[in-house]
């Protein structure tokens, strides 16, 4: 369910969200488009939000943290 005013999207019943390689599994999820974050919504169903996170390369940080030449 997508509200346009408040800029927050709810997805329900096995809700599934990835940013990258990272992925957050959970029966209600709430993100907010503006804030750019993810929050768990209601507990009713009973299920765990499950969240994968993948660690970062070391190269990634690197290439990230460092300015090119």
């Amino acid at each position: 369910v997508y509200d346009n005013a408040a800029q927050i999207m709810r997805m329900l019943d096995g809700a599934w969200f990835a940013s990258g390689q990272n992925e957050f599994r959970g029966c209600d999820l709430i993100y907010d488009l503006d804030q750019e974050q993810l929050s768990s919504g209601s507990s009713e169903c009973g299920e765990p939000v499950v969240i994968t996170i993948v660690p970062r390369d070391d190269e990634d940080e690197e290439s990230e943290s460092s300015p090119s030449p």
